[in-house]
C-alpha cells in the first residue's frame, strides 16, 4: 500500500489479506523519493524502489524449459541456433535458461527461446525463489539455576557436576557450550527433555569490518577551514535546506570540514550520509571517521556479502543518529532525521548509474532528498564539475573556497614531458622518460613513495601481426582484445570474451608480433627491469576483485612495504599518504580524443587529482606527466593548477556548442539484434519527434554510437538537447517522450530495446 484515496479507481483492486511487516520497509520518505526519481529519470517506480531495499529479499523468477514431448523435431523444421538449444533441452531438461544460456554461446538467445515456445516445442514454467538472505540466530543454551540439585535424573549425572557447577543459570552459545562441558548433542538434548536447561535464539548482526586502520591525529583547523566550517554551521543551525559548493585544492583538508560539519549535525540528533565515488577510497574514509565518531559509522557498498548488507541496512534503521558512508547505493539507506550528505569528488562520473534504469544520477538526488529533509548538501572537490561551478555562479549553490594547503605545504611542481620524445630516443625505456626514471630512483633512495598512475589495465591494448597487419578483435564487439600476460590471453573488457593469446598470426602465422598500447601490467614488468628489486603493489580490477583487496593494497602501502603503488584512476583520487612526494602520469592521453564533450574536462580533472597524491606532508612534492599533446590547453591548465582558468576556457566551447551546464540532454539508445533494425527504429523515433513540431527541444542523430556493436547488439543514438528559456526542468519534453514514444518504451522485445536516460554522462 504507497497511498490511499477517495476516489473509486478505475481499475480491479485486490484485497488486502495480511500486514506482513510490523514496520514497513519503505518509510514514506523513500516512496516520495522513488517516485520523484522514476517520474524525472522516466523509469518504472519499481525499479526504484529496488534500489531503497536491501539485495536478496526480493523472490526472483526463474524460467525452466522442458521439451514439449519425447519425439525429436525433424532438424529440416528447425535453424541452426534453434537446434542447437533444444539439443542443450533435450540433454539435461528442467534447467533455468540463465543455465541455457551460459552454455548457448553467442547469438539471439532470448530470441531463440520465444521462437521455440511459440513452435510449441518447449514448454516454460515459472518457479519463484526464496529469498536469498535472512537474519542470522546463534544458538544459545541456558542451565537451569538449579541444574546440579537434579543431576540425579541423568545417568551418572554427578560426574557432571564439577563440569556444570560454573555455568549454573549462565547463558551461552551452543557450540561454547559443547566445548567447555565437552556434552555431546545427544546428551545436551536429554538434559533438554528433563527440564535441565533450555534453547532461546540470539540474533547475530553481520557488521562489515575492513582490514585498513589508521591512527587518529589531532588537526586543528586552520583559517580557510574555519570560515567554511563556520559558514555550513549557520545553515545546519537553521535546519534549513541548502547547497554548498566546497572547492578546495587538493590537500586543502576538506575531508577536516566534513567531518567538523556532521559532529555539529550529531549534536542536535540528526544524522548524515557521506558519498564517495569509489570503492577504493573506502578504506581511508571510514577509517577517519571511525577515528572521529566511534561506534557511529556504518559503511555500505556492493563488495559486502548479502548478509552484510542485510544487517547494516536494519541497524541503521534501528539506530538513531548516525552516519553512513559509502558509493552511490549508500544514498538510499534508511537514517532517521537526516540534516546532512556530503558528496565526495562530487564531480565523479561513477555518481551515475549507467546500463540499467533508473539511469540516476547520486549528487542530483542527494540534492533532492535533502531538500525533502530540510538538510544541507555539501557538495565538495578540488575540480567541480562544469554544472556545478555555473550553477555557482548563477547563485543556485553557494560556493565555498579553500585555497591553500593545510600546514602552509606548496601544491607539486608539475613537469610534461613529450612522450614522441620517449619511443624515438635513446633512453633506457620507450615507456617511462628518463625524467620519470631518474625521479623514481631518487625517491627509492630516499626512502619515499610514488604513484604512478595508467588509465589502462592489462599488459597492451592489442596484439597486431606485423607481417600482414592483422589485430586481434572481439567477435562479439567493435573493440580490440586486450592482452593480459598474467593469464597468457586477450580479453575484451566490455562482453568478457577471452581467448588464449598466440605466438602466431592466426590470420599468416606470422611470428613478428607486436604490443600496441601500454597497460599496467606492461609497466609493472618495466619497473622491474629498471629497478631490480623494487617494491610495487598493483592496483586495478585485475588485482582487487578479491573481497578486501583494497583494504590490503592500500595498509600495505601505508605500511612501507611497497615503494610504488602502480594503478588505474582508482588510485587517483582521494588517497593521502605521506610519503609520496612523487607521482608519474605514463599516458595523459587516454580519453583526451574521445568523441564526447566531457573528455577535456574528465581529464584535466584525472590529472589534477592523481598530482594532489603528490607532496602531502612535508616537503614539496613533483609530477611527471607524459603526453603527446604537451600543447594541449588541458595540460597547461592542469600544469599550472588552474582550474578556474580552464573552467573559463571550457565554459566558452559549452556555451558555443549548447553543451551543459547550458542545455539539458536526453540520450535515447536503441539496441537490437542487428544494424538495420537499430538503424529504423532509431530513425522512425526521429521522425515522431520532428513530426510534433516542438520548440522545447533540438534532435540530433540518429547516428551509430561511437561503438556501434556491443555483445553482438548494435546500438544507435538520438541526442535532445533541451531548451533551458522554453524549457527550464525538462518537464515538458519528457511528457512528450512519454505520450509520443511509448510504442517504441513499451515494446516487449529483446530484439529491440529502446531506453531513456535523462542527463547522460557518457556519450559513448
Amino acid at each position: 500500500v504507497v497511498d490511499t484515496s477517495d476516489l473509486e479507481p478505475d481499475i480491479r483492486c485486490k484485497d488486502i489479506i495480511d500486514v506482513l511487516d510490523e514496520q514497513p520497509l519503505i518509510s514514506g520518505e523513500m516512496l516520495d523519493l522513488t517516485k520523484w526519481m522514476a517520474d524525472y529519470y522516466m523509469a518504472g517506480w519499481g525499479q526504484a524502489l529496488q534500489l531503497a531495499l536491501p539485495r536478496g529479499l526480493d523472490k526472483k523468477s526463474n524460467i525452466t524449459l522442458q521439451p514439449a514431448n519425447g519425439d525429436m523435431i525433424e532438424a529440416a523444421a528447425l535453424t541452426g541456433k534453434q537446434r542447437h538449444l533444444l539439443d542443450l533441452i533435450y540433454a539435461d531438461p528442467g534447467k533455468t535458461t540463465s543455465q541455457y544460456k551460459k552454455k548457448f554461446g553467442t547469438g539471439s538467445f532470448d530470441y531463440t527461446v520465444r521462437v521455440l515456445i511459440k513452435k510449441d516445442i518447449v514448454i516454460p514454467h515459472k518457479q519463484l525463489s526464496a529469498e536469498r538472505v535472512r537474519k542470522q540466530l546463534t544458538r544459545h543454551v541456558i542451565l537451569a539455576a538449579d541444574v546440579c540439585d537434579r543431576l540425579s535424573v541423568l545417568r551418572q549425572g554427578e560426574l557432571l557436576k564439577p563440569v556444570l557447577e560454573p555455568l549454573a543459570g549462565k547463558s551461552l552459545p551452543y557450540k561454547q557450550f559443547m566445548e567447555e562441558t565437552g556434552l555431546s548433542a545427544a546428551r545436551i538434548k536429554t538434559m533438554f527433555s528433563h527440564n535441565l536447561l533450555e534453547f532461546d535464539h540470539s540474533e547475530n548482526f553481520r557488521l562489515y569490518e575492513q582490514g585498513y586502520s589508521e591512527v587518529k591525529k589531532t588537526i586543528t583547523l586552520n583559517s580557510d577551514q574555519q570560515a567554511v566550517l563556520s559558514a555550513i554551521e549557520k545553515q545546519t543551525t537553521k535546519k534549513k535546506f541548502k547547497v554548498f559548493l566546497l572547492n578546495g585544492v587538493t590537500g586543502s583538508g576538506k575531508t577536516q570540514v566534513y567531518m567538523e560539519s556532521i559532529q555539529k549535525v550529531l549534536e542536535k540528533n540528526r544524522s548524515a550520509i557521506v558519498l564517495i565515488p569509489e570503492i577504493s577510497l573506502t578504506p581511508q574514509t571510514v577509517s577517519r571517521f571511525e577515528n572521529f565518531f566511534p561506534g557511529k559509522t556504518f559503511v555500505f557498498h556492493s563488495r559486502m556479502g548479502l548478509g552484510e548488507r542485510y544487517d547494516t541496512w536494519r541497524k541503521i534503521a534501528q539506530s538513531g543518529p548516525c552516519i553512513a558512508i559509502g558509493p552511490r547505493s549508500a544514498l538510499f539507506l534508511p537514517v532517521k532525521d537526516l540534516g546532512i550528505i556530503v558528496v565526495d569528488e562530487e564531480h565523479d562520473g561513477s555518481y551515475k548509474q549507467e546500463g540499467q534504469a533508473p539511469r540516476y544520477h547520486a549528487r542530483d538526488t542527494a540534492i533532492y532528498r535533502a531538500m525533502m529533509n530540510d538538510a544541507v548538501v555539501i557538495l565538495g572537490s578540488a575540480t567541480p564539475s562544469m554544472e556545478s561551478t555555473y550553477n555557482s555562479h548563477k547563485g543556485k549553490f553557494e560556493l565555498l573556497s579553500m585555497e591553500n594547503r593545510i600546514a602552509g605545504l606548496e601544491l607539486p611542481e608539475i613537469h610534461i614531458v613529450d612522450s614522441k620524445k620517449i619511443m624515438q630516443g635513446s633512453g633506457a625505456s620507450k615507456i617511462l622518460s628518463t625524467l620519470l626514471i631518474e625521479k623514481i630512483a631518487k625517491r627509492i633512495e630516499e626512502n619515499e613513495q610514488c604513484i604512478l598512475l595508467q588509465n589502462r589495465r592489462g599488459f597492451s591494448s592489442y596484439l597486431q601481426c606485423e607481417e600482414c597487419g592483422h589485430t586481434t578483435k572481439c567477435p562479439n564487439c567493435d573493440i580490440h582484445l586486450t592482452y593480459h600476460t598474467s593469464s597468457y590471453s586477450t580479453q575484451c573488457h566490455y562482453c568478457g570474451f577471452t581467448i588464449n593469446a598466440s605466438h602466431n598470426c592466426p590470420k599468416c602465422q606470422g611470428v613478428q608480433i607486436r604490443y600496441v598500447g601500454v597497460g599496467t601490467q606492461q609497466i609493472e614488468l618495466e619497473l622491474e627491469r629498471l629497478f631490480p628489486g623494487v617494491r610495487i603493489l598493483r592496483m586495478d580490477v585485475d588485482t582487487t576483485s578479491a573481497r578486501g583487496a583494497h583494504e590490503k593494497i592500500l595498509q600495505r602501502f601505508k605500511d612501507g612495504k611497497a615503494d610504488i603503488l602502480l594503478g588505474t584512476q582508482m588510485i587517483a583520487k582521494g588517497l593521502d599518504f605521506e610519503k609520496v612526494s612523487l607521482v608519474g602520469v605514463v599516458s595523459a592521453d587516454i580519453g583526451l580524443t574521445l568523441p564526447d564533450f566531457r573528455s577535456s574536462e574528465r581529464v584535466f580533472q584525472l590529472l589534477t587529482q592523481v598530482a594532489g597524491r603528490s607532496g602531502r606532508s612535508g616537503k614539496r612534492g613533483e609530477v611527471v606527466i607524459q603526453t603527446g599533446m604537451e600543447t594541449h590547453y588541458t595540460l597547461q591548465y592542469a600544469r599550472n593548477h588552474d582550474y578556474y582558468g580552464f573552467y573559463k576556457a571550457e565554459i566558452i566551447f559549452r556555451g558555443n556548442t549548447g553543451y551543459p551546464p547550458f542545455a539539458r540532454l536526453i540520450k535515447i539508445g536503441v539496441n537490437a539484434i542487428n544494424a538495420a533494425k537499430a538503424n529504423k527504429t532509431a530513425t522512425e523515433i526521429v521522425r515522431t519527434l520532428h513530426n510534433l513540431r516542438q520548440s522545447y527541444y533540438k534532435v540530433i542523430g540518429p547516428a551509430p554510437a561511437p561503438m556501434v556493436r556491443l555483445n553482438n547488439r548494435y546500438r544507435w543514438q538520438i541526442l535532445l538537447k533541451i531548451d533551458q528559456q522554453k524549457d527550464p526542468s525538462g518537464t515538458n519534453t519528457r511528457r512528450i517522450i512519454r505520450e509520443k514514444l511509448d510504442p517504441f518504451l513499451s515494446k516487449k522485445s529483446d530484439d529491440i530495446i529502446v531506453n531513456l536516460d535523462i542527463d547522460p554522462m557518457d556519450m559513448m
